[in-house]
């Protein structure tokens, strides 16, 4: 084994940890951009919505 590969126990669970938390974040990363970008599409389809219900209104009135 290589002099520069000797770790304890300890510090491959330590390992382990570090890299199980990074893969959590990047997982909420992820997450937390879908549902952005889904949230994004849902105000974009409530403003035309609400763009042909003024269209109408002001259609009925005129």
């Amino acid at each position: 084994m290589p002099a520069g590969r000797r770790t304890s126990g300890a510090g491959r669970r330590l390992g382990g940890m570090v890299s199980g938390f990074a893969l959590l974040a990047a997982a909420l990363l992820v997450a937390a951009a879908v549902v952005a970008v889904i949230r994004g599409r849902d105000t974009s389809d409530e403003v035309d919505v609400r763009a042909e219900a003024s269209a109408r209104a002001s259609e009925e009135r005129g």
